[in-house]
C-alpha cells in the first residue's frame, strides 16, 4: 500500500516537472521567435527597437481581464503583426472578438492553459472557442490552431 502511494506521488511529481519543462520550452520558443523578428527589424532606429521590445515584454506578461487591457494588448499586437487581424477578418468577417483573441494568443505561442489564465476564463471556455474557430475556418479535427493560421496566411500570400 505504501509502495503504491509513493509510486503515485512519483508519477504526479514527474507530470508536474514535465509540465514545468514544457512551459519553459514554450516561453523560450516564444522569446526566440520574438528575437528573430527583432533581428529582422535591425534597420529601425534604436528608439523604435526599444519601443517594440517594451511592447513584447508587456505582451509576455499580459492579463486581458478588462476592455482596456484588451485594447492595449491589441494595439501592441497590431504594431508587431500589422497584417494579422486584417487577414483574419478578410477570411472571416463575422469572427467574434473572443475568436480573434484566441488566434492572436496562438500566434504568440500561448498554450490553452496560459490563455485561460491570461483571459481569466476556464480551460473549457478556451476549448469551446477553439472548436468554434476550427469550424469557422473550415478546419478538421486533425488541424492544430497553428495549422489553420499557417494555411490562411499561405493562401493570402499566394493571392
Amino acid at each position: 500500500m505504501e509502495k503504491q502511494k509513493v509510486q503515485q506521488q512519483l508519477a504526479h511529481t514527474k507530470k508536474e516537472i514535465n509540465h514545468f519543462v514544457s512551459r519553459i520550452n514554450e516561453q523560450n520558443q516564444m522569446v526566440s521567435n520574438f528575437e528573430t523578428k527583432l533581428e529582422k527589424l535591425k534597420n529601425l532606429k534604436n528608439d523604435e527597437q526599444r519601443n517594440i521590445r517594451e511592447k513584447l515584454d508587456k505582451m509576455k506578461k499580459v492579463k486581458i481581464l478588462t476592455d482596456e487591457d484588451w485594447i492595449g494588448f491589441q494595439n501592441n499586437f497590431d504594431a508587431i503583426f500589422p497584417d494579422f487581424t486584417d487577414i483574419l477578418k478578410g477570411n472571416s468577417p463575422d469572427m467574434t472578438a473572443s475568436e480573434m483573441r484566441y488566434l492572436m494568443l496562438i500566434k504568440l505561442k500561448f498554450s490553452h492553459k496560459e490563455m485561460a489564465r491570461a483571459l481569466g476564463v476556464s480551460d473549457n471556455a478556451i476549448r469551446v472557442t477553439w472548436s468554434r474557430v476550427r469550424k469557422r475556418l473550415n478546419g478538421t479535427l486533425e488541424d492544430t490552431p497553428e495549422d489553420l493560421i499557417k494555411r490562411l496566411f499561405t493562401r493570402e500570400n499566394a493571392v
